[in-house]
């Protein structure tokens, strides 16, 4: 839709960018208003859009947001299948050992990867689910520990013989 559009920059905010071609040509394609609703036209209406190649004016400007994202992809030919576990371990350090301090996510039900995609571990399934005011040992070095593993608990194995599990260390003051 082109009616709010002016003069200068105007922002289009594109949420999903699975089209966008990293190696090749993408092309995006903007209507007036109008010519989506089917309406005539009122008079000329047009939009310049430019490209880093006219003459140095106007060079398009991409912005990317990207934020970090804890995931388990799959990056295997065959679909993968598992059970998520997801704690907030407490590191004590007299028992040099880590010990569960909320046992946030330990599925009973199998959950599939597919070949090609991941799973994201943040969104949806982690984040808002543990506050620092819920960890019971207090004060401390803690950690997020995730693993994907197999029926008996066993944490699976890549095609790199390395376990799919990860963790990242924070501390509680």
């Amino acid at each position: 839709n082109t009616s709010r559009f002016s003069s200068g920059y105007n922002a289009i905010r594109l949420n999903d960018l699975s089209w966008i071609n990293k190696t090749g040509v993408t092309k995006l394609c903007l209507r007036s208003s109008r010519d989506i609703n089917g309406n005539a036209p009122t008079g000329n209406e047009y939009i310049n859009v430019y490209s880093n190649e006219f003459l140095g004016m106007n060079p398009p400007r991409l912005v990317i947001n990207y934020r970090n994202q804890s995931k388990i992809k799959n990056t295997g030919s065959t679909d993968i299948k598992g059970y998520l576990l997801i704690q907030v371990q407490f590191y004590n350090s007299s028992q040099g050992k880590w010990l569960v301090d909320d046992d946030t996510i330990n599925e009973t039900s199998t959950r599939t990867i597919t070949s090609g995609n991941h799973l994201a571990l943040d969104r949806g399934i982690f984040n808002g689910n543990v506050r620092a005011s819920d960890l019971t040992h207090g004060t401390g070095t803690y950690r997020v520990y995730a693993a994907f593993r197999d029926p008996e608990e066993n944490i699976l194995r890549t095609d790199d013989d390395v376990d799919l599990e990860a963790w990242w260390q924070f501390s509680k003051t």
